[in-house]
């Protein structure tokens, strides 16, 4: 993991890593399990995916909470998701963006993640499967500042 900081005050501005691991899957099922697992069917609280988005194949676009106990109360984060499908040739990328805005005990916290995965066919060694690649960037949350630039 990268951290990079700001130049003016030397506080973090932002994270990022990359990865990359060989899975024994074929391609053509870790894509179709990758684009599966990219809806997020597990998020169900207050899940609301984009009509819009439903028309392009390539595309899926929702919203939700995701709640958290602290001590003596719970919160929420909600968060948009935007993912894109990318499937030239022999091999498919997925690209994505989240901003959460945290709730209750969680007000005035926002962040904002996104990054790319890249799933391709392997093609040294003597065994098929997959090479997934992974680069996400994260931005640290921060109160009292909107994303948006709505404070």
């Amino acid at each position: 993991m990268s951290t990079f900081k700001n130049s003016s005050d030397d506080s973090v501005s932002d994270f990022q890593y990359r990865g990359k691991i060989h899975s024994s899957l074929n391609v053509e099922q870790a894509c179709k399990n990758f684009w599966n697992l990219a809806h997020s069917k597990h998020q169900r609280q207050d899940r609301e995916v984009c009509d819009r988005a439903k028309e392009l194949d390539n595309t899926f676009a929702a919203k939700f909470r995701t709640v958290g106990q602290l001590q003596c109360t719970s919160g929420s984060l909600l968060q948009r998701l935007v993912v894109r499908r990318f499937v030239p040739d022999d091999h498919m990328v997925l690209v994505w963006r989240v901003f959460v805005e945290g709730e209750g005990p969680y007000s005035g916290m926002h962040a904002k993640d996104s990054g790319w995965r890249r799933l391709r066919p392997r093609t040294n060694g003597k065994e098929a499967g997959t090479v997934m690649e992974l680069c996400v960037h994260q931005a640290p949350m921060h109160f009292g500042f909107s994303p948006s630039g709505d404070d």
